[in-house]
Formats: C-alpha cells, structure tokens, sequence
C-alpha cells in the first residue's frame, strides 16, 4: 500500500493534512488552513514538488563549515549587546561607593529597618483610624436624620394653621 495523505478539521474549524507512511507512520504534518479548498492546495503542491525535490545533506564537512561560519556572526552581535551592561555595572558602581562611604554597612540595614517599621506603623494607624471614624460618621448621620424628622413632626404644618 503506498503513502496517503489525511484531511483532519482540528476544534477552531482549521484544516491541516498528514502524509503517512506505507506502515502507518507519520511522515509529515501541514500548517493549519483557513479553508478545506486552501489545504487541498497544500497537498496538491507537496505532491507536484516533492516528486522532483533535490535531496541537501547538510551533515557534510562542507555545510557544517557554512553554519560555522553563520555561527559567528551572531556571536559578535551577543558581545556587542553585553558591552552595554557593562557600562551600565561601572556607572552602578561609584553610586554604590559613595553610600557606603557615608554610612557603614550595618547602620544602613538598620535605618531601612527603622524606616519599614515606621512605615507600616503609619499604615496601621491610618487603617485604624479609618475604620473608627466610619461607624461614627454613620451614628452622626443617623443623629442629624432623626433631628430633621423630629423638627418636621414638631412643626405646624401650613395647611393646618390656615
């Protein structure tokens, strides 16, 4: 039995085809294909050129001195992208030297301890005074409410004493 060729629809309703072996194995697989027509193409177009494709073997000493020489070219590019950062690690540097020429190193950790704890004490104390001060805006609303309505009610009304 000779190789085939299989249509599948995958679950987005995209096309894409297989060439299997004789024995069942998978030789190829396609791209995905918006249509079923553009994917018939595909198969007719593997078809047609593979019948006169020419074989290049690129595990001889003659391709692999070609990817060498490819190689290197984008060796030089990577040195050239680390230069950068090296520049940017000397101009780090002297910033680094002069903090640590104003203070020593251990007070310096334990002003930024310090600062933290100041920090989250203020944080703390906000959240605290915020959730005391909400029931209380509440309670004074409700206050002034009831002193409106009781002022109503106490109040002659205009059709009343006409």
């Amino acid at each position: 039995m000779p190789a085939k060729f299989t249509l599948s629809k995958d679950k987005t309703g995209k096309f894409r085809f297989t060439l299997l072996a004789s024995n069942g194995q998978l030789i190829a697989t396609s791209s995905l294909y918006a249509t079923k027509a553009a994917a018939l193409n595909g198969v007719n177009s593997v078809r047609k050129n593979a019948a006169g494709a020419s074989f290049d073997d690129t595990t001889t000493e003659a391709a692999a001195a070609k990817k060498g020489a490819a190689k290197k070219a984008p060796a030089r590019k990577a040195a050239a992208k680390k230069a950068p950062a090296r520049k940017a690690a000397a101009k780090k540097a002297p910033a680094a030297k002069r903090t640590a020429t104003a203070r020593p190193a251990a007070k310096r950790t334990a002003t930024t301890r310090t600062a933290a704890k100041r920090t989250t004490t203020r944080a703390t104390a906000k959240r605290t005074v915020a959730a005391k001060s909400a029931p209380a805006k509440a309670t004074a609303t409700r206050a002034a409410a009831k002193r409106t309505t009781a002022r109503r009610k106490a109040a002659p009304t205009p059709a009343t004493t006409a």
